[in-house]
């Protein structure tokens, strides 16, 4: 697995998971649908820009009145044959009280896989991804609002990869819709990336997404 393919998949890791700025309730289970990635250039194309056409479909449900867990798995990834699954869990660390906001925090492991890849000749490997995510909540009405970083370690190539983040998740009756944004390590120079990034002084690479989630069950 080269390791533009392991940039590729460390950038879909996290930019399209439902957002989990804060534990779902005992009892309340999710499903959701996640859309979106990082920004690049489409070579050749004359400076068309999209986001990465990453795509999850995750499970979550609230265990404890501070906790839940969730799992899901990477619809995009097969394309380029490599299956990728996760899991993790939300805890909640402080309940928003008037004008403090709530803190949450949240990990979540990765594991990719070109295992089952028959197409092509090549290393075949197991890549463990672990993401540590810092959230901060505030609450107005139904609908939450949220800045948070999260830490991306690669257990190949382990070193600190921050990237900070702000969102909201929309409650619209049963259903929960949640754009987000997110700057992916803004401190890295991607002069050289195989891709064109357009971010901020060629920093890192900007990521929008959105999640469209349908909750059951619960108080």
């Amino acid at each position: 697995m080269s390791r533009h393919t392991l940039f590729v998949l460390w950038l879909a890791a996290g930019c399209t998971t439902a957002q989990t700025a804060r534990p779902l309730p005992q009892g309340t289970q999710q499903v959701s649908f996640s859309f979106g990635g990082p920004i690049f250039e489409v070579p050749s194309s004359g400076g068309l820009t999209i986001p990465i056409p990453n795509m999850n479909l995750e499970y979550r449900r609230g265990i404890k009145p501070k906790l839940d867990v969730h799992m899901g798995t990477n619809l995009f990834t097969p394309i380029i044959g490599v299956l990728g699954l996760h899991g993790g869990a939300t805890y909640g660390l402080l309940s928003q009280d008037g004008k403090r906001p709530a803190l949450s925090v949240t990990d979540r492991l990765f594991l990719y896989s070109n295992h089952f890849d028959g197409r092509k000749e090549g290393v075949q490997a197991l890549w463990p991804v672990n993401e540590l995510e810092l959230n901060v909540s505030w609450k107005h009405g139904d609908h939450l609002y949220y800045v948070n970083v999260v830490n991306n370690i690669d257990f190949l190539l382990p070193r600190l990869l921050l990237s900070p983040g702000v969102g909201a998740d929309f409650k619209l009756g049963s259903w929960q819709l949640g754009p987000h944004l997110r700057w992916y390590a803004p401190y890295e120079d991607t002069t050289l990336a195989v891709l064109t990034y357009p971010a901020p002084g060629k920093r890192g690479a900007i990521g929008v997404g959105f999640t469209l989630g349908r909750r059951f069950g619960g108080q």
